[in-house]
C-alpha cells in the first residue's frame, strides 16, 4: 500500500513449487501454527505444515503479516 510518499508493507506469502509437488504424497492432516517475530516491524510468522510418508514435518506455505486475521489466514 503507498500513500503519497510512504510505502507500507502489507503481507508476503510464500509457497514452493516443491513443496506443491510433493504434497500428493503427504497425509491429509495439515498443521497451521503462528509464532511472533520480535523486531522492529513486530510481525507474525504463519506456517502451514504436513507429514510426508516418512512421518517427517513437511513445510508447505508459509506468510508473513502485520496481525493474525482470518484475512490474511485466508
Amino acid at each position: 500500500m503507498v500513500d503519497s510518499n510512504k510505502a507500507t508493507f502489507g503481507r508476503a506469502f510464500w509457497a514452493f513449487g516443491a513443496s506443491i509437488n510433493r504434497f500428493k504424497y503427504c497425509h491429509s492432516l495439515i498443521n497451521i501454527n503462528d509464532t511472533h517475530l520480535y523486531s522492529k516491524y513486530k510481525a507474525k510468522l504463519l506456517i502451514v505444515v504436513t507429514y510426508d510418508t516418512n512421518n517427517d514435518v513437511y513445510l508447505l506455505c508459509f506468510a508473513i503479516v502485520e496481525e493474525e486475521t482470518n484475512n490474511n489466514w485466508s
